[in-house]
């Protein structure tokens, strides 16, 4: 994989931007980051799909894309298609 290098400073995501996963639709905001000792970038996410029963989540830097304003609705539709596909992988967990 292609990646660019970031300098310790620097993030390649910034607080309040949209972001989604770079394997499925998954519309949500960067609310805060982290570096690991490792250099890996660490993110705090929240889905903005009301459906998500897990909103809350902690994502690497890799398996993150930008998305561009504009381009929100269509991620959220489409993460809207995939869940109506696909509910069962994201039903809660047994206690």
């Amino acid at each position: 994989m292609n990646q660019a290098i970031v300098s310790a400073g620097e993030f390649a995501f910034n607080l309040g931007q949209l972001v989604s996963h770079r394997d499925q639709p998954m519309l949500s905001t960067v609310l805060h980051r982290q570096r690991a000792t490792n250099g890996m970038e660490i993110y705090g996410v929240r889905r903005l799909v009301d459906r998500s029963p897990v909103p809350y989540l902690m994502m690497l830097g890799e398996v993150l894309i930008p998305v561009a304003v504009e381009d929100a609705e269509a991620v959220a539709s489409a993460e809207e298609v995939w869940f109506d596909k696909g509910e069962a992988l994201h039903a809660p967990l047994p206690a």
